[in-house]
């Protein structure tokens, strides 16, 4: 990938005020409909960060589609030499060579404000009037928000939403049930939680929650890094000099799609 990147910069030429350039294609692998993330658009959080990496690498994004909907499809898409590249994964996450992480974001309450009042931490004693929204994805385990809710003999009031990669966009169903008053709360992905808020022009309200290390050892924050082919140094290792070198851009797009985060320490350039 160094090679390849190395001999597009040969190929730009300056000349009567035009600049021609050659570049490599950065194969990611996308959900057409997975907003607030990609779609085919490019109008997602992921989409515009792996722009924005492209450029720095001097690359250009082709977007392999994701045939959904069986687990770990990514994983086995990259492994298969589909693609180069899958945005957003936990930070060491197996199957992956992980690059450094390039956000920190936490769970997150979302709920009308109209309809209950502030609330932000697990033990808040209201939650257990309320109907509880959670968010499973077909086929994965216990998440930290059942964890969190089964410690505390909330169970009961849990009301578990299945994502189904094959409809558009399934991880805004929760968010839209909230809106409806379907349920009195949801505990999100903090990205999802932020974007629903946003989308919702002041009807919703997104809150962090508390504890972020929850009892026994529950976190309930994550590490984001991107992912490549185990064994392919060369690409995660421009991809991490792209990160620092494009980190405020990157910091940019999470403001503003309003991702709730954790202080993370900027990575730097070795000298």
């Amino acid at each position: 990938m160094l090679t390849r990147f190395l001999l597009s910069a040969s190929f730009v030429f300056f000349g009567c005020g035009v600049v021609l350039g050659q570049t490599w294609p950065l194969n990611v692998c996308s959900y057409s409909s997975n907003m607030p993330f990609a779609n085919s658009q490019d109008q997602g959080i992921e989409d515009k960060i792996a722009t924005i990496l492209a450029a720095e690498l001097g690359a250009h994004i082709v977007k392999v589609p994701v045939d959904p909907p069986f687990p770990d499809i990514q994983k086995h898409m990259l492994a298969r030499g589909d693609c180069d590249v899958v945005m957003a994964v936990n930070d060491g996450q197996a199957g992956f060579l992980t690059t450094v992480t390039y956000y920190r974001s936490i769970y997150a309450f979302l709920y009308n404000p109209d309809r209950i009042p502030p609330i932000d931490h697990l033990d808040d004693s209201a939650l257990r009037n309320y109907r509880i929204g959670v968010l499973r994805a077909r086929g994965s385990g216990i998440s930290p928000v059942t964890q969190a809710l089964a410690v505390r003999d909330l169970i009961p009031n849990q009301v578990t939403y299945l994502t189904d990669a094959r409809e558009p966009d399934p991880l805004l169903a929760l968010p839209a049930a909230v809106a409806a008053g379907e349920i009195d709360v949801a505990i999100l992905w903090g990205p999802v939680a932020g974007y629903a808020a946003r989308e919702s022009g002041g009807q919703l309200t997104a809150v962090p929650v508390q504890p972020e290390i929850d009892i026994p050892w529950n976190v309930m924050y994550l590490n984001i890094a991107i992912g490549v082919r185990p064994g392919d140094e060369a690409l995660r290792d421009e991809l991490n000099l792209a990160i620092v070198r494009r980190w405020g851009e990157i910091q940019a797009v999470l403001a503003e799609f309003e991702v709730p985060l954790l202080p993370l320490v900027a990575p730097q350039e070795s000298k």
